[in-house]
């Protein structure tokens, strides 16, 4: 559908297209000729920005000389360290500046029985990290 409305074969690189979702739904937002319109991807359907933009997915990281998505933090106010890249752990949620998945640091700190310290120095990463990775992943979870 998107090839065809931006005649381009790669529709989500495209510069003149942002994409937003509210977890839900997938909406693009298409600047043309000085006008912009925001629509639902799927449905099509013409959404009025004013009104869903509280609900919009904040925290997407964008190359500036590409304008394509780069990385993506889901929770940027509560976990500021968590982030979606897709060049690590295959787009899954890492944490860090190792970039250690969140669901592993979970697992471990399951495992040592909730000795954030201990996994800490098993996985090399600080204190921090793997709060917020366990506190991400339990409120994914909720």
């Amino acid at each position: 559908m998107m090839r065809v409305e931006l005649d381009s074969k790669h529709p989500f690189a495209y510069y003149c297209a942002e994409y937003l979702t509210d977890r839900k739904r997938i909406f693009v937002r298409l600047a043309r000729s000085g006008r912009s319109h925001i629509s639902e991807i799927l449905g099509k359907q013409l959404e009025m920005y004013d009104i869903i933009e509280a609900s919009l997915a904040k925290g997407v990281r964008f190359d500036p000389k590409t304008h394509v998505a780069r990385q993506w933090c889901p929770e940027p106010q509560s976990y500021p360290l968590v982030v979606v890249d897709p060049l690590h752990a295959f787009g899954q949620p890492v944490v860090g500046m190792r970039r250690i998945p969140t669901s592993a640091l979970y697992r471990s700190w399951k495992a040592e029985g909730g000795d954030t310290r201990r996994v800490a120095d098993i996985w090399d990463a600080s204190v921090d990290d793997v709060r917020q990775a366990v506190d991400f992943e339990i409120t994914l979870a909720a």
